[in-house]
């Protein structure tokens, strides 16, 4: 198999960006060209210059990518050193931009994100990172259900909706801008700030990833009769479930996959997903858990046959159809 993928930047009329989510087959490798297309002369996030950094002598935003939790030769690694402008800069460890994923693994979540020495985090927390699946033709046989990606991050963001980054660091004096742990104000799902999906009353399989730069999540939901069977970690089916969970703590970059069943609970009822994570880990200091960092998200439980007429209803009004995510719409 080999696909070509603009994950980062704009190339012509193709936008591509963060939470692009792959998948691909246990043991049928995939070829991946990774290009940065990023028009910056320099990146819109303060970048301390005390610490090692690529520092492209022709300037632009350097990018490099890791796929994590890949078992992948070294040339496919994404090291640190083997960043790549868009001008054509390259680091001293660079062997070029086609990677190979040989998948030879058992079935799991994985992630992919931006590994550029110095500005990992930055480069993170401005979007570049997403999921990639693994799945097997035995794993389709096991009707599970429908399984929905969720990265959950947190962002501050200044008035006009610009992504906020301290510019102050921990040890002014030695590294005046250097911020090795980011905690935002808000959690997103998806790139979304506390949306929404409605959902039918059935079970839905969620595939989770923490992708905060630092935040632990601790995860329950508002409705006492769900509950969270885990049936995934970040390596894979675990061999001893499903657990029945009330609470999952998820670490940052640590994926679960869990079945949440809505028929437990009537339609019309409204289901938040909640953090009450204590940041930083373990201890706390509430300073760090906002307000807007106590809920994630809202799944709305709807009647399939009511919800199809009026999904029928709407679109029939419609001349054109956004193409815009349906678990934003519907």
């Amino acid at each position: 198999m080999l696909s070509y993928f603009n994950t980062y930047g704009v190339r012509s009329s193709v936008f591509s960006f963060g939470f692009v989510t792959h998948k691909a087959t246990q043991d049928m490798g995939a070829h991946i060209r990774w290009e940065n297309h990023i028009p910056d002369k320099q990146h819109f996030l303060t970048i301390d210059k005390t610490i090692g950094w690529a520092d492209p002598a022709q300037g632009g935003v350097p990018i490099v990518t890791h796929l994590h939790g890949a078992e992948v030769q070294s040339s496919s690694d994404g090291h640190p050193e083997a960043w790549f402008t868009p001008s054509g800069e390259t680091g001293p460890t660079y062997l070029g931009q086609n990677y190979t994923y040989p998948n030879n693994q058992p079935p799991a979540l994985l992630w992919y994100h931006d590994h550029t020495i110095g500005i990992t985090r930055l480069n993170v927390v401005s979007g570049l990172a997403g999921m990639y699946i693994i799945t097997s033709e035995q794993e389709k046989q096991l009707g599970l259900p429908l399984g929905l990606p969720l990265v959950l991050q947190d962002r501050q963001f200044y008035a006009n909706g610009s992504i906020n980054f301290p510019t102050l660091g921990i040890i002014p004096d030695e590294h005046p801008q250097w911020c090795p742990e980011y905690y935002g104000d808000t959690l997103l799902a998806n790139g979304v700030v506390w949306p929404y999906l409605r959902v039918f009353p059935r079970p839905y399989r969620f595939r989770l990833l923490n992708g905060c730069s630092a935040r632990f999540l601790v995860l329950s939901l508002s409705e006492p009769a769900l509950s969270f069977y885990q049936i995934g970690t970040d390596g894979g089916f675990v061999s001893d479930g499903p657990w029945n969970l009330t609470t999952l703590t998820i670490a940052p970059a640590e994926r679960i996959d869990v079945i949440v069943d809505f028929s437990l609970v009537g339609s019309g009822s409204k289901v938040v997903l909640n953090n009450s994570g204590a940041t930083p880990f373990p201890t706390g200091d509430t300073d760090q858990a906002p307000p807007g960092t106590w809920a994630v998200m809202e799944f709305i439980v709807v009647d399939e046959d009511a919800y199809a007429e009026l999904r029928m209803s709407v679109l029939a009004k419609s001349d054109v159809i956004c193409k815009v995510p349906g678990w934003l719409l519907w």
